[in-house]
């Protein structure tokens, strides 16, 4: 939207041409109309611009061409339009479609969140688009499974920590991202959330490794101690 749009009027040469748009119950709507069997060329303009909100945004030229052309494009100019020749002179029909690149407006609840252990939040990327883009999240440069402009996350872990990238995508010009930064901190609440997943397993197997040196050492030094005694005896 916002740019140009040409529509061309090939092959029409019926000395009267007309440019239409259908409306919703599919009646063509006169724009702009060309008879070219005078000394000069007659262009009218036609209540149909005014019927779709094309005054002044919608002109042909008044030669054999009769290409017309439609300025600063906006949602509504999408529909059908035709160059027609009469009953003896064919048509031409052309299907506008004006469309957008995604642009994410804004995001919540802000750019950088501090959330506590065992806590939810609500991601959500604000996105204007035509047609409505594909919106994806990934955390930390991995893809989620989740898609849509809203993302929840439950029971926040430490692991939980990260950038949050949504992506919208809707085939029309580059993606847009936006990144929230979320920070984990112990829950204060219910004095839960001191360690993260890594740091409680690294702490089991930590114990582990220190119970399993003491068992050695105890059998050790039984083994030795039973050997002194064996020898004086």
């Amino acid at each position: 939207m916002g740019r140009a749009a040409t529509l061309p009027c090939t092959g029409i040469t019926n000395v009267f041409r007309e440019w239409q748009r259908f409306d919703a119950d599919g009646t063509a709507v006169q724009l702009i109309t060309l008879y070219t069997g005078g000394s000069t060329p007659d262009l009218q303009e036609k209540a149909g611009l005014n019927t779709f909100n094309l005054r002044g945004r919608f002109t042909a030229t008044a030669d054999d061409d009769f290409t017309a052309t439609i300025t600063n494009t906006r949602a509504i100019d999408d529909g059908r339009y035709q160059c027609d020749g009469s009953s003896s002179g064919g048509s031409v029909t052309h299907e506008l479609l004006t469309y957008t690149v995604p642009v994410i407006t804004g995001v919540a609840p802000s750019d950088t969140v501090t959330q506590a252990v065992d806590s939810s939040v609500t991601l959500r990327c604000d996105v204007t688009s035509k047609p409505t883009a594909n919106v994806t999240w990934s955390h930390n440069g991995t893809l989620k499974n989740e898609t849509g402009s809203v993302l929840v996350l439950s029971n926040i872990d430490y692991d939980d920590s990260g950038d949050y990238v949504c992506t919208a995508v809707n085939g029309y010009g580059t993606e847009a991202t936006r990144t929230i930064q979320i920070t984990v901190q112990p829950n204060a609440a219910t004095g839960t959330g001191g360690l993260g997943t890594g740091a409680i397993v690294g702490i089991v197997l930590g114990v582990i490794a220190v119970v399993v040196i003491i068992v050695v050492l105890l059998v050790y030094f039984l083994i030795i101690k039973k050997s002194r005694m064996a020898c004086c005896y």
